[in-house]
C-alpha cells in the first residue's frame, strides 16, 4: 500500500480593511457610444478591466453595461479588427459614453492606467449578491466570491502590516505550484492505513516571504494534523503577494488530502 498526499488551493476573495459600516451597494446600467477616428462605429469588446467580463458593441457602436453607482471603473475597450486596446475611465455621474478611438482616447489610456486603482476590489463587486439581484440572476457557485459588500483600501504602503486575504499578485513557492507539491509529497512522512479525508491548513506569507502563524482550521487526526503543521512551518521561503507592486503580509488556506491508492 502506498500513501500520498496532495494539495489544493483555496483563497478567500473578501477584501480585509477596517471599516464602521458596509456601504449600500448599488448598481445602474451606462450606455455608451464607439466610434473610429473616422467617425465610423467600431467593432468593439468593452471588458471589466483586468477580468473577462464585459459585453460588445452592436452594428451602430452602441453597449449597455452594469457599473457600480458609487465608484468610478476601468473598462478596456478592445478594437475586435485591428486588436488595438484602450483603458476608459467610468465615473459615478456618467450617464452616456460617447468614445472616439484617436490619440485622445490613447493619451486618456495611458493616464487612466497610471492612476492608483484597486482592481480587485472593483471584481470583487461583481461576485455579490446584490449584483446578481440587479441582473436577476441567481448567484453561482463562486469560488472566493462574497455575499457581502467589499470594503475598498488605500494601496498599501511600505510599513503596512494589514494581512490581506485577496491581492493584485498572488504568493508563489519559490519552484510554484509544482514545486510545492513535490515539497509536500517528499517532506510529509506518515502512514494511517485506509484513512481518507483532509486537513485544513492556514498560514501567512510575511512580507519577506517567509510562513508565520501557521494554524489548523480544521483536522482529521493528531497524526495527520501535526505533519501537516509541521511540514508547512519547515517551508523553503515563498516570493510575497504584492499590491501595487508593494509586498504585503497574505493568508493563504489549503485543505492538505490523505488518501491512499493500489
Amino acid at each position: 500500500m502506498k500513501y500520498y498526499l496532495t494539495l489544493s488551493l483555496l483563497l478567500f476573495g473578501v477584501v480585509v480593511a477596517v471599516a464602521q459600516q458596509k456601504p449600500v451597494l448599488e448598481f445602474r446600467t451606462i450606455e455608451g457610444n464607439i466610434i473610429l477616428k473616422n467617425n465610423k462605429p467600431c467593432k468593439c469588446s468593452i471588458m471589466i478591466y483586468s477580468t473577462n467580463m464585459g459585453t460588445r458593441t452592436d452594428t451602430a457602436g452602441s453597449f449597455k453595461w452594469n457599473v457600480p453607482k458609487q465608484v468610478p471603473i476601468l473598462l478596456t475597450v478592445w478594437n475586435l479588427d485591428t486588436r488595438e486596446k484602450y483603458t476608459v475611465k467610468v465615473n459615478p455621474a456618467d450617464k452616456f459614453l460617447k468614445i472616439r478611438l484617436d490619440k485622445a482616447a490613447v493619451l486618456a489610456s495611458a493616464k487612466n492606467i497610471a492612476e492608483p486603482y484597486n482592481a480587485d476590489y472593483v471584481i470583487g463587486l461583481y461576485q455579490t449578491v446584490q449584483y446578481y439581484k440587479f441582473i436577476g440572476k441567481p448567484m453561482p457557485d463562486i469560488e472566493g466570491g462574497s455575499v457581502e459588500v467589499p470594503t475598498p483600501r488605500a494601496m498599501p504602503g511600505p510599513n503596512d502590516t494589514t494581512v490581506y486575504n485577496s491581492v493584485e499578485r498572488l504568493p508563489n513557492y519559490k519552484d510554484g505550484t509544482s514545486g510545492w507539491y513535490k515539497y509536500l509529497a517528499d517532506s510529509v512522512k506518515v502512514n494511517q492505513g485506509d484513512l481518507h479525508g483532509k486537513v485544513f491548513v492556514q498560514f501567512i506569507v510575511e512580507k519577506d516571504g517567509s510562513l508565520s502563524h501557521v494554524r489548523l482550521l480544521r483536522g482529521l487526526c493528531d497524526r495527520c494534523d501535526k505533519e501537516a503543521l509541521r511540514v508547512v512551518r519547515a517551508s523553503p521561503k515563498w516570493t510575497p503577494a504584492t499590491i501595487g507592486g508593494n509586498a504585503v503580509r497574505c493568508y493563504y488556506n489549503f485543505p492538505v488530502l490523505y488518501g491512499d491508492t493500489q
